[in-house]
């Protein structure tokens, strides 16, 4: 980890301080702002345009921008915004320029900061390292203030990858001398146990009575991971491992279908009194049907609708194929003709009782109840200095090493409250239900403010066993919860942190034998756009899925990841994890660049304004 001099922090500050105000626009924001915000907005094509533009203007040599205020930005503030208009479009520079100054400029600020160069803010942290990002542009020596392209030289900054180790697997197999058609095989037939055992465990009473919601939730993850359009072109439906895949997403979707109208049925009446667990399923099985566009159980979608409407035109996570436009017509007039006819039919569920009984049992909660600490005060959670972070151990106060494992006891970023924290005030923004609890009224960018300062990922070595866990799921479910779960592709020059560490620790979590973040690192690596032309990662993820195949047939080849014996919410969990990494999201470098250059902007990097 490289460690920022402290001779640098007030130099530093007082240099982005000078930046901002010589590069004033209007209205308090300043260049600085704009660039930052665009970074999330626009593709990295289009930004590295902009940067560039804005730098062919005024050129700072990187040296000299290490000791003095940036000087002369503020005489061609005007021709640079020109400039910005003719590289991105007069249009999204308007839009942007209008968040800044608008009614949610605060929240629109806060949100472009969170994700900004991670070295601004992290330094304010006592004993906290700073993260593997470079603090200088390799080209110019200018300093990082974006992850994407150097305001010094304008150059594009490139993503590199520390050298990877490659550890023997545990258990090593005969999955390790087998060849590729066998191995496609082998994964094929796992990920269709997979859904399969998924959807036993969803029809089990008590397992559904408790983890419903959550089992909806993660099929719906499975129906669009699947990586293919509900229709496409007849040319690649002919391929044998299109066929496949096809009828992995359609065999989901079925059992989706299946549990939502069980989940409808039985939250017809709902108890006055609600359980936390429980809201948090309910919250899960809206944000489902929320992208199903139901409101109601008059007219619940069928398999193929379902499969249609969540692999969607411009998916990101497909192969290079489109949806016939009057295929996907004729599925929605089909559902909208079923809506009439059942219209007459009073609909005993409803998507809107639902949220105000919700709504009202958050009421009965304290913040800390249900995140784990109170994000409006945008500070950094920090454990409590008796949890063992080693393993896990909760210790008498006063006592400086683990009576377990001799392990030293200090407080450490919480980021189990801040995965908590993460998922459900992005949830429940999606469903459109504020999270306002007895004591505090919770954004998703109250969360993200802290982001640059909880970046700064350690080793297990550094970390202890307990918490490095915690830290890595907070590492994926960031991944998952700023790509919709798998609807997007990220760019990696925006996540560099979390890419190098899911790929440094991949080998580090098949070590320690551990499926679940074994299958959630494999599918981050696929959302941030790994793909076989990247030599250095893929094979990594090829040895993962090794892994993942042998572990399955030593649970008996059914689906299984886990043991019988083990607890219900362990075994889907475990199942849902490895089948969604072994999906392959038939990623193709076309794909990838036009995903780049089209895609819309994620709903994570949007301020919703609830009513």
């Amino acid at each position: 980890m490289q460690v920022m001099p402290s001779s640098w922090h007030k130099s530093r500050s007082l240099l982005i301080t000078s930046f901002e105000a010589a590069t004033h626009v209007h209205s308090g924001v300043s260049l600085f702002d704009l660039f930052q915000l665009l970074e999330l907005w626009i593709s990295w094509t289009d930004f590295t345009k902009a940067v560039s533009a804005c730098t062919a203007l005024h050129y700072v040599p990187g040296g000299s921008a290490r000791t003095i205020p940036l000087a002369g930005w503020e005489l061609g503030t005007a021709l640079i915004l020109r400039s910005i208009a003719d590289a991105i479009g007069g249009t999204r520079l308007i839009a942007a320029l209008e968040a800044l100054e608008g009614p949610q400029r605060t929240q629109h600020r806060a949100l472009a900061q969170g994700f900004g160069v991670c070295f601004l803010s992290s330094f304010q942290l006592v004993d906290v390292s700073l993260p593997a990002l470079k603090d200088t542009c390799m080209s110019c020596g200018g300093l990082r203030y974006l992850r994407s392209a150097c305001l010094s030289c304008g150059l594009p900054h490139n993503l590199e990858f520390p050298m990877l180790v490659k550890l023997s697997l545990p258990n090593e197999d005969d999955f390790i001398q087998a060849d590729a058609t066998v191995l496609e095989h082998a994964r094929l037939n796992a990920i269709a146990a997979g859904i399969v055992y998924i959807d036993t465990c969803g029809h089990e009473h008590n397992i559904f009575k408790e983890f419903g919601g959550d089992i909806i939730f993660l099929f719906r993850n499975l129906v669009h991971s699947a990586g293919l359009n509900g229709h496409i072109s007849e040319e690649v439906a002919s391929l044998p491992s299109r066929r496949d895949e096809i009828q992995m997403s359609l065999q989901a979707a079925r059992s989706f279908a299946g549990l939502i109208q069980r989940w409808t049925t039985e939250h017809v009446r709902m108890n006055n009194e609600i359980e936390m667990e429980e809201i948090l399923n309910i919250v899960e099985a809206l944000h489902a049907l929320a992208q199903l566009g139901i409101e109601n159980d008059d007219s619940l979608p069928l398999a193929t609708e379902i499969s249609a409407m969540l692999t969607t035109l411009e998916h990101p996570i497909c192969t290079n194929t489109r949806v016939r436009q009057d295929d996907f017509k004729t599925v929605e007039s089909s559902r909208l003709k079923r809506k009439k006819t059942f219209a007459s039919q009073n609909s005993r569920f409803q998507v809107r009782d639902v949220k105000r009984r919700l709504q009202e049992a958050i009421l009965q909660f304290d913040v800390t109840d249900m995140l784990g600490y109170d994000p409006t005060k945008r500070q950094v959670p920090l454990t409590d200095a008796k949890h063992c972070a080693h393993c896990g151990k909760v210790n008498s106060r006063g006592v400086t090493s683990c009576v377990d494992c001799n392990a030293f006891l200090r407080a450490r970023i919480d980021y189990g409250s801040l995965t908590d924290a993460l998922v459900w005030s992005y949830l429940f923004e999606e469903i459109g239900v504020p999270l306002v609890c007895n004591n505090a009224d919770v954004s998703f960018v109250d969360v993200v403010t802290i982001l640059p300062a909880v970046r700064a990922y350690q080793r297990i070595d550094e970390l202890g066993h307990d918490f490095f866990r915690l830290q890595c799921y907070f590492v994926t479910h960031f991944i998952y919860v700023m790509s919709d779960w798998g609807r997007h592709t990220l760019r990696r020059e925006l996540f560099e942190e979390e890419l190098v560490f899911i790929a440094s620790n991949l080998t580090q979590v098949i070590f320690m034998e551990d499926p679940e973040l074994t299958g959630e690192f494999l599918q981050c690596l696929r959302i941030l756009g790994v793909s076989r032309l990247d030599s250095t990662i893929w094979p990594l993820i090829h040895h993962a899925m090794t892994y993942l195949l042998e572990l399955e047939r030593r649970h008996g080849g059914q689906g299984a990841w886990s043991k019988r014996s083990d607890m219900p919410y362990d075994r889907y969990h475990t199942a849902y994890c490895a089948t969604v990494g072994l999906m392959s999201y038939g990623f193709s470098q076309v794909a990838i660049d036009s995903s780049k250059a089209s895609s819309p902007i994620p709903r994570a990097f949007q301020v919703r304004v609830l009513g």
